[in-house]
């Protein structure tokens, strides 16, 4: 090969990866550029709410709610066995619904629930 072949090479070989690497860069900037422009949106987001929390406040229920930190363990306890109750028996009325609808055998203990 002669010279002017290898000035040739060299010549695309650098236009070629130069308009790759602007092509990335080109990309690069629009993702940043929507990025900033996301950023922008939730902040915006982010003063509307607050305004809306600083605001007046709206006219609330004057009956005061007994808070739960001075609930009787006894009960909390009794609320919360009765709540796991209630999710448990209502889980195996579904589980045997399904197994109904599949026409699956049922389990025992689903049934005595």
């Amino acid at each position: 090969m002669s010279w002017w072949m290898w000035v040739v090479l060299w010549t695309v070989l650098v236009l070629i990866s130069g308009a790759v690497l602007a092509i990335l860069l080109f990309r690069l900037w629009r993702q940043f550029s929507r990025m900033l422009h996301d950023l922008g949106d939730y902040g915006d987001s982010v003063t509307q709410r607050l305004d809306q929390a600083t605001a007046e406040p709206a006219v609330t229920d004057h009956h005061p709610r007994r808070p739960d930190v001075y609930t009787p363990w006894r009960e909390a306890r009794k609320q919360y066995r009765s709540g796991t109750l209630e999710r448990r028996t209502a889980r195996s009325q579904r589980r045997s619904a399904r197994r109904r609808a599949m026409g699956q055998p049922q389990k025992v203990s689903d049934l005595t629930r």
